[in-house]
């Protein structure tokens, strides 16, 4: 998000310049903690949008995640005068010692500087969110909780055991086929974010030859060339095949990258295939912003390793279409 905004402003600002991400001493996070409301676990995050001369954004937002979604309250506050609070402190800092350090940015937000500050930005913000929590009168129902152990996915004829933060969605979250079950991460925004979702598909309508991986391969390529009658443009299909584990007889990873109305995402797929055949397919999506390959691949890996599927019958085969020796046509 902090990017994001960046980029909003590039018209605004004066010369090109470099967002304060680029120092890798620096973080928009300011406080990230676990609370509770009504006796429900809540992640308050107050973090930055903007940090640049002549405008600061602090937003303060609390998560509850629910059985439909996500519950999110958010405090937004911003400052066109900035750069106050730590020129001052600094100087404080200067007048005490003639060789100093940075004392890094997270000195500057310290709460304990809120009251000498009260104008200030992240002051208002964290006492708007306080003044919000101590009225209480907040009721929460139809929480949901992150599974521990082993969860089953018949839909899919698998179990698996979920990677932290992660939870099943309810069937009717999203259109997909009855055959898929996801589970969901919360982001950071559930209003301009997008969660990273983690989906298990048990394709139960075709299958492969056992061991065979370039059938497998042509299977997904052919699966997801189809995604741009569903409105996914710009697709980009890459696969290689893995050596396959356990009682799979053939194993292979894609990476799609591609545009869903007008945003990159990116899916990596891990494609698996029994020994009579039947085939299942592992994927984890996000958009490219925020959710690299090499996180994709080592989230794939953990499920991978707890990943259990049924004994179940592969589909028939379409029957064979005999030749009239009467009509050749």
């Amino acid at each position: 998000m902090f990017l994001e905004q960046w980029a909003r402003l590039a018209g605004e600002r004066e010369g090109e310049g470099k967002p304060r991400t680029d120092d890798p001493t620096w973080s928009p996070i300011i406080e990230c903690e676990r609370i509770e409301i009504d006796d429900e676990p809540v992640a308050k995050i107050l973090h930055r949008t903007a940090y640049e001369p002549g405008l600061e954004a602090i937003n303060c937002r609390l998560l509850i995640p629910i059985e439909a979604g996500t519950i999110e309250l958010v405090c937004q506050t911003t400052d066109r005068l900035t750069g106050m609070r730590e020129t001052v402190l600094m100087a404080g800092l200067m007048s005490e010692s003639d060789e100093l350090e940075h004392p890094g940015q997270a000195y500057f937000d310290d709460p304990k500087h809120d009251e000498t500050f009260s104008d200030h930005a992240l002051s208002r913000s964290r006492r708007e969110v306080e003044r919000v929590l101590r009225l209480g009168g907040l009721k929460i129902s139809g929480t949901v909780q992150a599974p521990r152990g082993r969860v089953d996915l018949p839909d899919s004829a698998c179990s698996l055991v979920p990677p932290a933060r992660f939870a099943p969605l309810p069937p009717a979250a999203l259109d997909m086929a009855p055959s898929i079950s996801n589970l969901a991460r919360v982001s950071l925004s559930s209003i301009d974010g997008q969660p990273i979702l983690l989906s298990v598909w048990h394709l139960d309508h075709c299958a492969v030859p056992p061991g065979d991986k370039q059938a497998l391969t042509e299977l997904a390529e052919a699966i997801v060339d189809a995604w741009e009658n569903e409105g996914s443009t710009d697709i980009r299909f890459q696969a290689r095949a893995l050596k396959p584990r356990g009682d799979f007889s053939a194993e292979v990873e894609a990476t799609v990258d591609f545009k869903v109305r007008g945003e990159k995402a990116r899916d990596v797929q891990r494609w698996l295939a029994d020994a009579r055949g039947s085939v299942w397919r592992i994927s984890a999506t996000g958009p490219v912003r925020s959710f690299s390959k090499k996180q994709a691949q080592a989230l794939l890996k953990e499920v991978r390793a707890t990943f259990e599927v049924y004994d179940v019958e592969p589909p028939a085969p379409p029957p064979v279409k005999e030749k009239r020796w009467w009509w050749p046509f």
